[in-house]
């Protein structure tokens, strides 16, 4: 059987009819086909969940789903599933891999494996999803002969599984669909965060106000490190940045330090924290939290602050996630 290939003409205008790469019954001539016709109706698919977050620690409950868009004949009888791995560094080493020249990580691959196949009994349009585990999706994957780690907590935050789709039609043909579905290595608590209620006492000063409204970025940094990219209301200077960990009962510990290096503010000030008691202006007892919600909105409670001779300047703000 040959898997056809399409034109970027053909691409361009499935993609916005929503449909996959190769079932087209409009260019019948053009030479990417070998002067076959795709069957009018058979094959398509739509991947509606193309985009996937695997959240390390959380093995369990993971949904693909697509469609299968049936046609007047030559219907879709079976959807095969297949999976690869790429991986930004191989499980427990330290180093990273190499650069294009652009200085883009080139990462490895994995073999491909049959992840899920599908009889297709319906006539009509109809949507199939499946659930995936942890063992689900590293089963027979092998990088470099060697197998994918047993613990999740042994990938790279950015490395993924990409999920590409065929569909096999009555007359034997198969069609690989365009949209593809990424399940991609990350934390949950990474993201885009709106300030909600924030506060930033001065030695001197007092209370300055605050910067409710603030856009805030959370990135991850390993499985439970995360980086605010910036304190405050200073969104301007990047090197301003905190980091901090999600603990196992989602409370929150400010770092003084990260892979032995000192945190520092405004490059010369060390990190005030609650654990260490040099946020005396803020009630520890009601900070540094994570808050889980059911919609994904997940709320960040933090308080830090940056240690100077002439006092500590203190900052307590509470981010909701976007």
């Amino acid at each position: 059987m040959k898997l056809n290939k399409l034109s970027f003409f053909v691409v361009a205008l499935i993609f916005i009819l929503g449909a996959c790469t190769e079932p087209d019954n409009l260019v019948p001539t053009n030479t990417d086909w070998d002067g076959e016709q795709f069957p009018v109706g058979g094959g398509l698919l739509e991947v509606t969940t193309p985009s996937v977050n695997y959240i390390v620690g959380e093995p369990e409950g993971y949904k693909v789903e697509f469609e299968v868009k049936q046609g007047a004949n030559n219907h879709t009888k079976k959807v095969e599933v297949y999976s690869v791995f790429h991986a930004y560094k191989r499980a427990g080493e330290a180093d990273t891999l190499v650069l294009d020249e652009d200085g883009n990580k080139i990462p490895l691959s994995s073999n491909e494996v049959l992840l899920k196949s599908f009889d297709i009994t319906e006539a009509t349009n109809h949507f199939i999803d499946f659930d995936l585990n942890y063992s689900d999706l590293i089963k027979d994957l092998e990088i470099d002969g060697a197998a994918l780690p047993a613990s999740d907590g042994e990938l790279s935050i950015g490395d993924y599984w990409e999920l590409r789709f065929v569909s096999t039609v009555e007359d034997g043909n198969k069609f690989e669909n365009y949209k593809r579905t990424n399940i991609s290595v990350s934390t949950r608590f990474a993201g885009t965060y709106i300030t909600t209620s924030s506060s930033y006492i001065h030695p001197t000063s007092g209370n300055l106000g605050d910067w409710n409204g603030l856009t805030k970025y959370v990135e991850s940094v390993d499985a439970i490190t995360y980086k605010l990219t910036y304190i405050g209301s200073w969104e301007s200077e990047a090197n301003n940045a905190l980091y901090f960990t999600v603990n196992e009962d989602y409370s929150i510990t400010v770092l003084t330090e990260y892979g032995g290096v000192e945190m520092l503010i405004w490059g010369a000030d060390p990190v005030a924290t609650c654990q260490d008691g040099t946020l005396p202006s803020i009630d520890c007892e009601n900070t540094n939290f994570v808050e889980l919600k059911d919609d994904g909105k997940d709320v960040i409670h933090i308080a830090y602050g940056y240690i100077r001779s002439s006092g500590t300047r203190e900052f307590e703000e509470t981010m909701v996630k976007q």
